[in-house]
């Protein structure tokens, strides 16, 4: 427990401010002063030590009778690790345009919500975090964790059987960890959805396995620019999502792996997909092309499937007709069921927004 005497100036302006929820900013107002680029030059009156923030949400100050207590701070030094593991977070944490000199971390913390948005953060350890809101990282530029025993390979942000029942917000947020993997989050469940629109980027792979997305992943626009060790991007094994949306200008320089992955929709545009697209037991229920003024001449939908669909490796070419965009030897089956399958591979090029059965 900290007394009031050992706090700087920035630390009792936030100690004061805590039980009444208010908001301590140590934003200059001036733009080349205020780049969280360059936080780690901030002095002693924009510093704030990890610990008196851990304090704080950790009960150190009750909340003021009429107001809800909330940690809410811009512009400041985050000085040493905001160690969180384990604890059960009462109070919501509101952080912005601040800079962290180490990693946060939330390993099998429970929250009420967690917004750092506009930040530089070194790394998000929250595997098996529980949050009852939102989990909103928008804008933050998330760097490598540290190597230890349990991050071996280079891991930005991990989320592994984390448990959120709002949405994760990663709109304008950059995940960075080249030749790594971006986000590690097998066993996901995010009732809200995953929102990585508006400029979202991330080098190197991002792994969701498993995950359970009710709330759907949204990638309108995002650009995932270098693969993992895989060579792959984007990773949804045995997924099951509700919208699955990679349109309006998605760029995936690596593989996207949909092995047993069920998606309620899919929405695509012509450009969307990389050079190899694992589809093998990829499952959807409509599909749905983007980008497109009018309504679009069905037989456009049917080469960009079967073009889609042949980049799955292993995908059987004699069906085609060269230089045709054509089938040579396959018929629409019946529509028997309500969803589509891509694990033939070419067998099923059909965009089925009615449904439809593919078999193998």
């Amino acid at each position: 427990m900290f007394s009031y005497d050992e706090l700087t100036s920035p630390e009792r302006a936030l100690w004061d401010a805590f039980p009444e929820g208010r908001q301590v900013d140590l934003r200059t107002g001036t733009p080349e002063d205020d780049r969280v680029a360059e936080g780690g030059r901030w002095g002693p009156g924009r510093t704030v030590r990890a610990e008196v923030v851990a304090a704080l949400l950790l009960g150190a100050r009750p909340a003021q009778p009429g107001a809800v207590a909330c940690l809410r701070l811009a512009g400041a030094r985050i000085s040493g690790r905001l160690a969180l593991a384990g604890a059960q977070i009462e109070h919501p944490l509101w952080i912005e345009d601040c800079w962290f000199e180490d990693s946060l971390d939330l390993l099998g913390a429970s929250a009420r919500m967690l917004v750092v948005t506009g930040s530089r953060v070194p790394g998000i350890e929250a595997d098996s975090v529980r949050v009852e809101g939102n989990f909103d990282l928008r804008r933050t530029v998330v760097e490598p964790l540290a190597y230890s025993p349990f991050n071996e390979v280079s891991t930005a942000l991990s989320l592994a059987d984390a448990r959120v029942s709002g949405a994760l917000l990663l709109n304008g947020a950059q995940i960075m960890a080249p030749g790594g993997t971006a986000v590690s989050a097998g066993g996901l469940a995010m009732e809200g959805g995953v929102f990585g629109r508006d400029g979202f980027v991330t080098r190197g792979e991002i792994r969701l396995p498993g995950a359970q997305l009710p709330g759907g992943l949204l990638l309108e626009g995002a650009r995932f620019l270098e693969p993992g060790p895989s060579g792959a991007v984007l990773t949804l094994d045995n997924a099951v999502i509700s919208t699955f949306d990679v349109s309006d200008g998605f760029l995936a320089k690596g593989a996207i792996r949909l092995r047993g992955t069920r998606a309620s929709a899919l929405r695509d545009s012509f450009g969307s997909w990389p050079d190899v697209v694992e589809l093998d037991g990829f499952v959807y229920g409509s599909v749905e092309m983007s980008g497109v003024a009018g309504a679009p001449d069905p037989r456009d939908s049917v080469v960009h499937r079967l073009a889609w669909t042949a980049r799955s490796p292993g995908a059987p070419m004699s069906s085609w007709r060269a230089g045709t965009g054509r089938r040579a030897t396959t018929t629409r089956p019946a529509a028997s069921s309500s969803s589509n399958s891509a694990g033939a591979a070419a067998r099923c090029p059909w965009p089925a927004a009615s449904g439809g059965t593919c078999s193998t």
